[in-house]
């Protein structure tokens, strides 16, 4: 049985970055008492890469 909600983890600090629900298709992330929302079409899968924006010193 597939989960209706799925964390959304950063891959190296594995720290909580939002939500996303594919039935709905809405991504959710909750960050200083804010909400962002962002709406995908429903029912198609999504693919979260992370990469990092400036090389390691």
């Amino acid at each position: 049985m597939k989960a209706r909600f799925q964390e959304v983890r950063d891959p190296k600090t594995h720290r909580l970055l939002g939500v996303y629900c594919q039935e709905d298709g809405v991504f959710e992330s909750r960050q200083k008492g804010r909400i962002m929302r962002i709406q995908f079409p429903p029912g198609i899968p999504i693919q979260f890469i992370f990469d990092d924006s400036e090389p390691a010193a």
